[in-house]
């Protein structure tokens, strides 16, 4: 009899187990959903040109992928800095985000500019000379700004970039133009001001190295 009872229990016991087992809950999704941009993270925008969102997509670990909303105003008319929120959810609830700051700047457009020169190491001596140019931003909106007639240079196709909606940086380059034509290196930062709507200055600072090794000042305004 106490070996029939034995064999019971331990049935019971094993059969109690595998119940408790089968009925165990599943770990509960906590893992936001990943959003990722489509295009750039940083745009920049020249004012009053068509702005056309790029969006943005989402996948769960375990919903797959998700409907994506945004939100934030933008108004390509007004010179600014704006950010876009992009957001999914889950059927757990979790939310996943992403954003993109956009810069509506305006800096394209023909400039009329005065040089400020100096020669290392003697102090700017002031040039008067005034001088066209025009600039122009890459259509990628990754914020490069074009130059072609940089420090009244013919065929000075000198490229800087935007690096905010008010900072310019010159990356090192080296450029053929002058006349007569001689390979120049440049590099540089600068400040761009719209502090008056009706006028931009953007101003520039400068290293030129050719026959010796100049250190510059241009002061652009576009009326």
């Amino acid at each position: 009899m106490k070996k029939q009872l034995s064999i019971f229990l331990t049935v019971s016991i094993c059969s109690g187990s595998l119940f408790y087992s089968g009925c165990k809950k599943e770990s509960a999704d906590t893992v936001n959903p990943n959003v990722t941009l489509n295009g750039l993270a940083v745009c920049y925008l020249q004012k009053g040109r068509l702005w056309i969102d790029a969006d943005a997509t989402a996948q769960d670990d375990v919903d797959g992928t998700l409907q994506v909303t945004s939100s934030g105003d933008l108004n390509p008319s007004v010179v600014g800095t704006y950010t876009i929120t992009y957001k999914a959810k889950d059927k757990s609830g979790n939310v996943g985000t992403a954003t993109r700051t956009v810069y509506v700047v305006d800096v394209e457009g023909t400039y009329t500019h005065e040089l400020c020169y100096r020669h290392y190491p003697v102090t700017y001596s002031l040039d008067t000379t005034r001088f066209d140019d025009h600039l122009f931003l890459a259509t990628d909106m990754g914020g490069q700004l074009n130059y072609l007639l940089f420090a009244n240079y013919a065929s000075g196709y000198v490229y800087s970039y935007l690096t905010s909606g008010s900072t310019i940086t010159i990356p090192q380059q080296v450029v053929n133009c002058g006349n007569p034509a001689i390979d120049r290196t440049f590099s540089g930062s600068g400040t761009i001001s719209n502090a008056n709507p009706l006028h931009t200055k953007i101003t520039l600072t400068f290293t030129e190295v050719s026959d010796s090794t100049y250190h510059s000042r241009i002061v652009y305004v576009k009326d």
